[in-house]
C-alpha cells in the first residue's frame, strides 16, 4: 500500500495518494469533512464524511482508487 503524505505546512491540509492530491477539510459539525481528490491538478470529485479523519482519509484513497481504475479501462 502507499502512504499518503502531506504536503506544505500544518495547516495546509493537502495530501498525495499515488500521485494523486486530495484535500480533507473538516466542517463545521464535529466529525464531519469534505473529501475532494484533484486528478489532473484540477478539483474532481468531493464527498461529505461522517465519522473520523482517518474514515475521511481512506475514502479518499478508495475514489482515488476507482478514479485510476476508470481511467486504465478507458485506455483498453
Amino acid at each position: 500500500m502507499v502512504a499518503s503524505k502531506q504536503i506544505g505546512g500544518a495547516k495546509d491540509l493537502q495530501m498525495e495518494y499515488k500521485g494523486i492530491r486530495y484535500t480533507v477539510r473538516a466542517r463545521i459539525e464535529r466529525n464531519e469533512w469534505t473529501v475532494s481528490i484533484h486528478p489532473a491538478g484540477i478539483e474532481g470529485a468531493r464527498r461529505v464524511v461522517n465519522g473520523s479523519r482517518e474514515r475521511a482519509e481512506l475514502l479518499a484513497r478508495s475514489m482515488i482508487d476507482r478514479w485510476r481504475a476508470g481511467r486504465r479501462s478507458e485506455k483498453q
